[in-house]
């Protein structure tokens, strides 16, 4: 049986804040206000920014003062969403939430009043690493939406956005994150390491849903699609091995992240689950681990039996 996991002066164009090729910003086909709200809500998408400390009721902002106002952008089909900038008024709580129908929201990132760098008035906040704006508060995972919604949650009355600015790319032409790709000779698609899913404790090394393999070469290597921080790993390999996860910003220099012990886990054969997060009931504390940040993972076996295998690899 296998188990599916628990989602453990001047205007400044956006094209100054750089994206990358690859996820190319997005452009909203709508965006509507509920609610009573100055200005034409289609400026928080228009690619201008205003200059930090700009006054939060100028031209180029949106601006409204009560709780209940909200924003609906809408991406036109399904995409994968990787970076966020936003410029909003600085002293403020803001929430932004995705969702796929334009029913079910989900929050994604929080933009809290202790923020940025400005002491008064429209600033800049980034979910870039690589951004002069980057906050690491806002940092996430990728996600799939259609949808997007703005809210100010708290704050002094005087709400304001200048901008929305959303990097990513339609899922039709997205390439998926993670990505994971072996090295070496093994069985089942590497993608198995990231599906969200694990066996049974004790279920043998060459099920179906495991990758394993026999030579201690082979290793592979996930790539998040962006710098990200990591707090915390679940992994699902065989018992009775080694086992090593180093990490990456640049997929090129490696630093250990942890090491599984062939005496590490609860089971006494087949596959055992592990996970740093001590509330968990797998917790083991041999592979907890100060947050990081990185963009790759690099797996592999470095001693036991000759039969390795891991059914999933699960960084939050």
């Amino acid at each position: 049986m296998h188990s599916r996991l628990a989602p453990i002066g001047l205007l400044i164009l956006v094209s100054i804040i750089a994206a990358s090729a690859a996820s190319p910003t997005l452009k909203p086909i709508s965006v509507k206000g509920s609610g009573d709200f100055t200005h034409d809500a289609k400026l928080m998408a228009d690619g201008v920014f205003v200059n930090k400390g700009d006054a939060w009721d100028s031209l180029r902002c949106v601006h409204w003062t009560d709780l209940d106002v909200c924003f609906d952008l809408d991406l036109g089909d399904m995409c994968q969403l990787t970076e966020l900038t936003l410029q909003v008024d600085n002293n403020d709580v803001y929430r932004l939430d995705y969702s796929a129908d334009g029913q079910k929201y989900t929050p994604l990132v929080t933009i809290s009043a202790d923020f940025g760098e400005i002491d008064d008035g429209m600033d800049v906040f980034s979910s870039d690493a690589h951004h002069a704006d980057f906050v690491s508060a806002l940092d996430f995972k990728p996600v799939t939406a259609r949808y997007l919604r703005l809210q100010a949650i708290e704050g002094d009355g005087a709400f304001s956005v200048a901008e929305i600015q959303i990097v990513g790319e339609p899922v039709a032409t997205a390439t998926g994150w993670p990505a994971v790709k072996g090295h070496g000779t093994f069985n089942n698609k590497p993608t198995l390491l990231v599906d969200d899913k694990i066996v049974e404790e004790g279920t043998a090394w060459t099920d179906d849903q495991t990758v394993h393999w026999s030579d201690p070469g082979v290793y592979f290597i996930i790539d998040y699609g962006k710098i990200r921080p990591i707090f915390d790993v679940m992994i699902q390999v065989d018992n009775n091995d080694d086992y090593i996860v180093d990490y990456s910003v640049d997929g090129t220099t490696y630093n250990r992240l942890f090491a599984i012990s062939s005496d590490d886990g609860n089971v006494t054969y087949g596959m055992d689950t592990m996970i740093s997060l001590d509330a968990h009931p797998a917790y083991e504390p041999k592979i907890d681990f100060k947050p990081v940040r990185a963009q790759f993972l690099k797996v592999y076996a470095l001693g036991g039996d000759g039969l390795y295998a891991v059914t999933e690899v699960d960084a939050r």
